[in-house]
């Protein structure tokens, strides 16, 4: 492929830090140049994404002052193990292959190994077609040129749409699977009675919501508190509530409502470093994180879990088009199917706060990631609200304000039934 030269670390694939990523990869400062209004309107309308662009190493230093925004890298030696370690290492949503560039067979291998997508571009009506291999493996073609060749941002909307569905999807569902594997192995293992037993001391699973109620005593007022600048709302100070539900770990640095009794998770070291809490999970890979980040290492405590998924079924039953739940989501979701009798909700501002993402942090940026989108979430949120039949106490200006606003909307309707 020829691309950057960038010393042995980007050769062995490991330079990069995992961070959600879109790769590009180009042969020519045409391609590139041609590309640059998608390139920009990526990083405009996905702020939290990182862009990773790979081409020719005399290409480097210009397309680094070209896009100051994104990461340039060399492109792996083309074996399989180092061009999968790559793309894993570089956490890539999303591969995308500029026109003709031909991409070394090892590189299309492991992006389909990893369950990422290779996307093909075509960044003007006059570009070459794509490497015939990069098109059998494409799982779809982004063209800047515009079917009727129009071009623009006529074409430019399209192409980010058609994006904005891969960059969604979980690619660790598609990851190719070895059956004999560590994971695979842990997951089977973690769901047979034998196992779960010979395990009992290391993993607990609540398998029902009648268990998770009793678990947490039957509390009579939830406090379910996000991550947002709302989480530290001074009125929060008079409700006193039974059980405190939270999300990831971030809330521990700030020193308010650091006795969770349930924490919302999938990622690996927050499992890791809460180990006095019941942790609510979404997926078969966090389930396999968590197996063997305690199974296999008894100088860590025994975990207890619940698949939220599973015992609040309406995180299933609603559609998320190309989105997936968060883990607010989760939280209100278990939240409103256990019914206590007062539910407060903090914390899930939707990355709408004026104060920005999270409080006492003004670098992240105040959007989601890619996996997640506000509208998507708020539409859930507001539908459990509604199944809610407790008092309900909402602190999260932004959420209020679209509760509030819901319950005008369907007055009306209210009253025609009547």
């Amino acid at each position: 492929m020829g691309m950057f030269s960038g010393g042995l670390r980007e050769a062995l694939g490991v330079r990069l830090e995992k961070s959600r990523s879109l790769l590009l990869i180009g042969d020519s400062e045409q391609a590139f140049e041609a590309a640059a209004p998608f390139i920009e309107a990526v990083g405009r309308r996905f702020e939290r994404l990182r862009i990773v662009l790979s081409g020719p190493p005399e290409l480097r230093d210009r397309l680094q002052r070209r896009f100051p925004e994104a990461l340039t890298h060399a492109a792996p030696l083309p074996l399989l193990s180092t061009c999968r370690r790559f793309v894993r290492n570089g956490g890539f949503r999303s591969i995308v292959a500029l026109d003709d560039v031909r991409l070394p067979r090892a590189m299309i291998t492991a992006v389909g190994y990893e369950g990422m997508a290779l996307l093909a571009m075509r960044t003007s009506r006059a570009a070459p077609p794509a490497d015939p291999a990069t098109a059998r493996a494409a799982e779809a073609t982004l063209d800047l040129g515009g079917a009727d060749g129009a071009g623009g941002d006529k074409a430019l909307e399209p192409a980010l749409d058609i994006l904005l569905r891969f960059l969604a999807r979980d690619f660790k569902k598609r990851r190719r699977k070895e059956p004999l594997s560590p994971s695979a192995l842990v997951l089977e293992g973690s769901r047979r009675p034998f196992w779960r037993r010979l395990l009992a001391g290391r993993i607990q699973r609540i398998e029902t919501l009648e268990e998770l109620r009793a678990r947490l005593g039957a509390p009579q007022t939830i406090l379910c508190l996000g991550n947002g600048p709302s989480s530290e709302d001074p009125r929060l100070d008079g409700h006193a509530y039974d059980a405190l539900f939270r999300v990831n770990e971030s809330w521990r640095k700030r020193g308010r409502f650091v006795d969770p009794k349930v924490v919302f998770t999938g990622g690996r070291d927050v499992m890791e470093n809460l180990q006095s809490v019941i942790l609510g999970l979404q997926t078969d890979h966090a389930e396999i994180r968590l197996a063997k980040g305690r199974a296999l290492a008894p100088s860590r405590k025994g975990a207890v879990f619940f698949r939220a998924d599973e015992t609040a079924p309406a995180l299933r039953a609603h559609d998320w088009g190309a989105f997936r739940p968060s883990n607010g989501a989760a939280m209100i979701a278990t939240a409103v199917a256990l019914q206590p009798r007062k539910l407060v909700v903090a914390g899930i501002d939707l990355f709408r706060h004026p104060q920005g993402a999270y409080p006492g942090d003004p670098s992240t940026p105040n959007a989601f990631v890619t996996a997640h989108d506000a509208d998507a979430e708020a539409e859930f949120l507001l539908d459990q609200f509604a199944a809610y039949r407790g008092e309900l106490v909402i602190l999260s200006p932004v959420l209020d304000a679209a509760w509030a606003d819901r319950r005008r909307r369907q007055l009306p309707e209210e009253a025609q039934r009547q």
